[in-house]
């Protein structure tokens, strides 16, 4: 369990720095507050939420199924207001949904610890470097939105500012500064990749069967998607906005809407690519499952 709550851990420090900064840029007017309670709508949806799910998953491995059953009290005023939200409107009942799924995924990861305690992270095992690699890479590009988040432009850092761009605009930038104060939505992405780096570790602990296969598809899912979130945003604003190329990487979202673009099939084909990897990583091949 100690994956997991790492990842709460980030998820929890990011949300509250956006809480904090955006409240603090303007907390007394409609408007400052309007925007508060919709970047923390925002993030509990995306990436709380997906996260939350995979969170659930390895906390669930831990518990059996009395104990599963025990823990529905505990959400039934969830899933009765997510119940109510769904005769609206499509748009509003996505929110409530959301609070279902890390009100239970919390719900699992308490339980889970009360009965066998936090326990330490899985042991250094295949693939590990690969996951260090990749999780250095990703925090290093989202260094500048995770300042960001808390008010500050990565160029203003001595050290930094030869590296990042900011509060400057760029030869190709627009008016504003390069990268925004504020939320940025690869940062959700960079969340969501070092989840699936994070939790795909806990993958030999789990039991044989298509539960197993699922949560494996998930965590690659969660890697892939947010490393191609991570890598849009950062690339315009880092390197489109220096002049360096006016081409852009497909974005997968905009304004909350899914893109249809042949970016999905390259996602989706990374995504089984990474799948088969990790089933192999793992000894979850069809010969190993019927040994199981």
């Amino acid at each position: 369990m100690g994956e997991s709550l790492v990842v709460w851990g980030l998820l929890a420090a990011d949300l509250l720095a956006m809480a904090i900064t955006t409240r603090r840029a303007d907390s007394s007017s409609e408007t400052g507050q309007t925007l508060f309670h919709h970047q923390v709508d925002s993030f509990l949806r995306h990436p709380l939420a997906p996260a939350a799910v995979a969170i659930g998953a390895v906390a669930t491995e831990r518990l059996d199924r009395g104990q599963r059953l025990s823990l529905l009290p505990w959400l039934a005023p969830a899933i009765l207001w997510s119940a109510a939200a769904r005769r609206g409107s499509r748009r509003v009942a996505i929110t409530p949904l959301a609070i279902e799924m890390v009100t239970g995924s919390i719900a699992l990861t308490i339980a889970a610890i009360g009965r066998r305690g936090g326990g330490g992270c899985a042991q250094w095992g295949r693939g590990d470097g690969l996951r260090i690699s990749l999780a250095i890479v990703v925090a290093a590009i989202s260094l500048p939105w995770v300042l960001a988040d808390v008010g500050i432009y990565a160029s203003d850092l001595p050290g930094l500012r030869h590296l990042y761009l900011g509060r400057h605009p760029g030869i190709a930038g627009g008016r504003g500064p390069a990268v925004h104060l504020g939320h940025h939505h690869g940062l959700d992405g960079a969340l969501l990749a070092l989840t699936g780096l994070l939790l795909s570790r806990q993958l030999p602990s789990f039991r044989g069967g298509p539960r197993r296969e699922v949560i494996t598809l998930w965590l690659a899912l969660l890697t892939v998607y947010g490393i191609v979130r991570a890598a849009e945003d950062a690339w315009y604003e880092q390197i489109v906005k220096r002049g360096w190329t006016h081409r852009r990487v497909p974005p997968l979202v905009v304004d909350g809407r899914l893109v249809l673009s042949a970016a999905w099939v390259w996602l989706l084909l990374a995504t089984g690519g990474l799948t088969a990897w990790l089933r192999t990583l793992h000894g979850m091949s069809e010969l190993s499952m019927r040994r199981d």
